[in-house]
């Protein structure tokens, strides 16, 4: 029979991670878009205030370090994962398992 897997912690943490990265990233990229249009990103610096005033000061430091927590969150998920399966029992796939698969048809001598 076959046993539904549970969804591990660190998923969620690796999918909240990836959505708040997308979100900056767009964000970010609006913002340079804006710019590059001769737009009022950087001439209109008093009026323009929330989103696109922090992506402009320090945008870039808030993507280097998203993009760092999400690398640590999807390493740690993938760990965790293979210690998760092998403490279940689980059977986990091997060079062995897949030797026959990977090994060259015998030749026919032609």
């Amino acid at each position: 029979m076959i046993e539904k897997r549970r969804n591990h912690p660190l998923y969620f943490a690796v999918a909240a991670l990836g959505m708040l990265f997308a979100v900056s990233a767009c964000a970010y990229c609006v913002m340079s878009f804006r710019a590059a249009r001769g737009g009022d990103v950087y001439s209109a610096a008093d009026r323009d205030g929330g989103l696109m005033r922090l992506m402009r000061e320090r945008g870039g430091t808030i993507l280097a370090i998203e993009i760092a927590a999400l690398a640590a969150a999807s390493v740690a998920a993938m760990a965790s994962d293979r210690r998760g399966d092998a403490a279940a029992g689980m059977p986990m796939a091997t060079d062995a398992d897949n030797a026959d698969a990977l090994r060259e048809p015998p030749s026919t001598g032609e």
